[in-house]
């Protein structure tokens, strides 16, 4: 696509992902706050909550995903293509032979023997130079990702209060509010990640020729001489780095016991112990990510 359809898209994308939000707004500000305003007499959320949490959740879900299309065409712009006309070869001039090509007439057969003798001759063995390693990549957070990531789970913890507070009739108050708790509990981990990836200084994680720093939990290194294999790994939430330990000791020393646990099932199915490194809220190529990773390990593997 060229940068006019780049622009067209980008733009289209804005307006969707605004007006997706402005319609969440007003359902919000028309369905609760407009309601509980009049001392709530009439709160239109009430009538039907279940649609009224779905549709909230569709339209900002929306919104976000078309303002992070539209940031992803403002960050990653489509290159012009450049139309080059095809030139035809001029002929070249058909001259008589002269003295200088019948010489080269009687040079020629001569030269041939003498060029086929030599290639009879053995050859020494060509020496295989070491491909050079790569420059160090490092991975920094995204702050666009942390962003929608805090918008989008406190709009659902405020449609869960509303929940929590249509099942006090139901469940009872005690078991209401512990379950809004429990939600509320979870809320601030997600909200405290999001802020912390938001205000990051630096890179997040680092790729080297000695290993993969994880600086999101104070500096963990894994060095190259411990792994076996890297891969990644994508679901429809989450991408993350594989990377496969030869012992499981090394799992449980730098993923904890929970995931040595995992390890040791997943030993049936696979040759090595894994630890899962999360990529998501972090900016990266993963064709890019992949090939370094890979390049290191190879260098550390000679």
């Amino acid at each position: 696509m060229n940068s006019f359809g780049n622009l067209v898209v980008t733009l289209l994308a804005f307006a969707l992902g605004l007006g997706s939000l402005k319609i969440a707004g007003q359902g919000v500000f028309s369905g609760t706050i407009s309601g509980l305003s009049s001392s709530g007499a009439d709160v239109l959320w009430a009538k039907n909550p279940l649609a009224f949490v779905f549709l909230l959740a569709l339209w900002t879900g929306l919104g976000l995903l078309c303002l992070l299309v539209g940031w992803r065409g403002i960050a990653q712009p489509a290159d012009d293509a450049q139309d080059e006309d095809d030139e035809s070869p001029m002929p070249l001039p058909v001259t008589k032979p002269g003295p200088a090509q019948a010489r080269a007439a009687v040079i020629a057969p001569k030269l041939s023997q003498a060029v086929a003798a030599r290639e009879l001759e053995p050859m020494p063995a060509p020496v295989r130079q070491p491909r050079p390693l790569p420059e160090p990549l490092r991975l920094y957070p995204s702050r666009l990702w942390a962003a929608g990531s805090l918008v989008f789970w406190t709009l659902w913890t405020g449609a869960m209060a509303y929940v929590c507070l249509a099942l006090v009739q139901i469940l009872g108050p005690v078991l209401a509010k512990l379950l809004f708790g429990l939600w509320l509990l979870l809320y601030l981990v997600i909200a405290w990640k999001a802020l912390r990836d938001f205000f990051w200084q630096g890179p997040a994680l680092e790729l080297d020729q000695y290993g993969i720093t994880d600086y999101r939990y104070g500096g963990r290194s894994i060095l190259w001489t411990e792994v076996k294999g890297v891969r990644l790994h994508a679901s429809s939430s989450t991408t993350s780095l594989v990377v496969s330990l030869r012992h499981l000791a090394d799992v449980q020393a730098q993923f904890g016991v929970l995931r040595a646990l995992t390890a040791v099932l997943n030993r049936v199915f696979y040759k090595g112990f894994e630890g899962r490194i999360k990529l998501t809220s972090l900016k990266f190529r993963r064709a890019q990510l992949l090939q370094v990773a890979q390049a290191f390990l190879r260098n550390a593997q000679r």
